[in-house]
């Protein structure tokens, strides 16, 4: 039998089994009876929930001018040094191991399994980090759950590919970054990787 749970929306006190958990990252951790519920509640739980984003993987020019190949990359929601949300990324194999083949030549210089030199040990290899560690501590506080600063001066067609594919989210805040122009706030959407999966 399906167990009884409470809307979650604080003015609510409706019960039952057949209440709607959230489908965002916080995993159904609160529930509710109805749309109007959810919505209300939500100015608070967007605090520690977002949506997921539908893909971790995107595809981004390759900094070369020409016809170079574009790079396909896994994105990886880690914590950078502050505790804070950062965003990596990595080489995918997402469209076959034979479209990393002409990177990992262009990485490693030949394709030799034995040593490693594959699409599998490209994968481990970080391409970039999208994002930059906010080291002003008052700075730092603004940012919530799931928030990063983006470099949109070193990884700003990463950073339009992430945008595209709902991986992140703009928030429309910015914060200064020493001397560079303001960079973005973006909401990354998708859950803590695990440590093996990007190591």
């Amino acid at each position: 039998m399906p167990e009884e749970r409470k809307c979650s929306n604080l003015n609510c006190n409706v019960t039952g089994s057949s209440l709607k958990s959230c489908g965002g990252t916080c995993k159904g951790s609160v529930s509710y009876c109805s749309r109007e519920c959810q919505r209300e509640h939500f100015k608070i739980h967007k605090k520690i929930c977002y949506k997921k984003a539908k893909t971790d993987t995107l595809i981004v020019p390759h900094p070369q001018q020409g016809p170079a190949l574009p790079i396909p990359l896994k994105a990886y929601h880690v914590k950078d040094g502050f505790g804070k949300s950062a965003l990596r990324l990595h080489y995918s194999s997402h469209l076959g191991e034979a479209s990393l083949n002409p990177f990992v030549i262009e990485y490693f210089g030949e394709i030799d399994d034995e040593m490693g030199w594959n699409a599998e040990g490209l994968a481990t290899i970080p391409w970039c980090i999208a994002t930059s560690p906010v080291h002003d501590l008052t700075e730092r506080l603004t940012l919530r759950n799931g928030e990063a600063v983006f470099n949109i001066t070193k990884s700003k067609a990463e950073v339009d590919a992430l945008l595209q594919a709902g991986i992140i989210s703009d928030t429309g805040r910015k914060i200064q970054m020493g001397f560079y122009p303001p960079h973005p706030v973006c909401r990354i959407n998708l859950p803590f990787a695990e440590e093996d999966d990007h190591e």
